[in-house]
C-alpha cells in the first residue's frame, strides 16, 4: 500500500519532539507511522501566536492541555504509541503530507445548537431556488 494525497488513514505517532524552520518559528513535529506502512510522515504542530488555538485543539484531541509546562517539558512521552488519523494532502513540491491530524478523542458533533435558526436558515436557501427546477 502506498500514501496517496486526499485519503484519510489510520497511523500511530512513533515519535515526536520540537522543531525550529530557518524563519525561527517553532514546532512540535510529530513523526506519524500509517498502519501497514514502515516510512513515516511528519506533521508540524506550529507554536506561533497564528497557530496557538489550532495546536491547541489538536493537542487536546490527545488529551494534552496546551498550558501544561510538564508536557512540554518531554512531548514525546505521553504521545507516543498513541493512535490517530490524518489527511493528505501534496504538498508544492509534489510530496505527499499530512494535511489534517485528528486525536482519538477527537469530539464529533451531530445536531445544531441553534435547531430554529438553521430550520430558518435552510428555508430561506430553499426560498430562493429557481422555479424551473423539476423538484
Amino acid at each position: 500500500m502506498s500514501i496517496e494525497a486526499g485519503q484519510r488513514y489510520k497511523g500511530k505517532i512513533t515519535a515526536a519532539d520540537f522543531y525550529e524552520a530557518s524563519t525561527g518559528s517553532l514546532s512540535l513535529q510529530l513523526e506519524v507511522t500509517p498502519v501497514g506502512e514502515t516510512k513515516p510522515l511528519y506533521v508540524n504542530l506550529w507554536i506561533t501566536e497564528k497557530a496557538k488555538e489550532r495546536t491547541a485543539e489538536v493537542l487536546s484531541e490527545f488529551g494534552v492541555t496546551a498550558a501544561d509546562r510538564t508536557f512540554w517539558a518531554n512531548p514525546a512521552a505521553p504521545r507516543v504509541g498513541q493512535d490517530c488519523d490524518f489527511t493528505t494532502k501534496l504538498n508544492d513540491k509534489g510530496f505527499v503530507e499530512i494535511q489534517f491530524l485528528n486525536g482519538p478523542q477527537r469530539k464529533r458533533a451531530y445536531g445544531v445548537a441553534d435547531r430554529d435558526g438553521a430550520v430558518k436558515r435552510a428555508a430561506a436557501m430553499f426560498a430562493k431556488a429557481d422555479d424551473s427546477v423539476p423538484w
